[in-house]
């Protein structure tokens, strides 16, 4: 909420009010619905905002607690998902080059083509099969 000049979210809540009524009482707040299990995300507002290059990102409004929530959870996942995905993406790519000079080579040995691999996930979950993703 600092970041973005303490603005409130969908609820209109600054940071200055939460400020003012004691950053611990918010957090508490927040803390005994989750123990609840009274949580509750609000409605994310979505609105489309340019880019540089012409396109259009997608952003989410939601309230203050929710993204107090959502980075806390954010925090705690995302080392899991991103050494999970590094080592996924590193595994695919060497097969990938193992197949490739597997064709050029199939007896093997050091003869044949050299690779270079370059790499980019730039837009992945643009373009990720969503259905593959929610079995996984």
């Amino acid at each position: 909420m600092r970041s973005n000049g303490g603005r409130g979210g969908i609820d209109r809540e600054t940071i200055q009010a939460i400020e003012q009524r004691g950053p611990e009482e918010f957090l508490s707040e927040i803390e005994a619905a989750l123990r609840a299990g009274r949580y509750r995300p609000s409605a994310v507002k979505r609105r489309w905002i340019p880019k540089a290059d012409g396109k259009a990102a997608a952003i989410g409004d939601s309230d203050g607690q929710s993204r107090v929530v959502q980075m806390a959870a954010k925090l705690v996942i995302e080392p899991i998902f991103e050494a999970i995905f590094s080592h996924q993406a590193m595994d695919s790519v060497q097969r990938g080059v193992r197949r490739k000079a597997l064709e050029a080579n199939p007896r093997g040995g050091q003869s044949g083509p050299q690779f270079v691999v370059d790499a980019d996930i730039q837009g992945y979950f643009d373009n990720i099969d969503r259905s593959m993703l929610m079995e996984w």
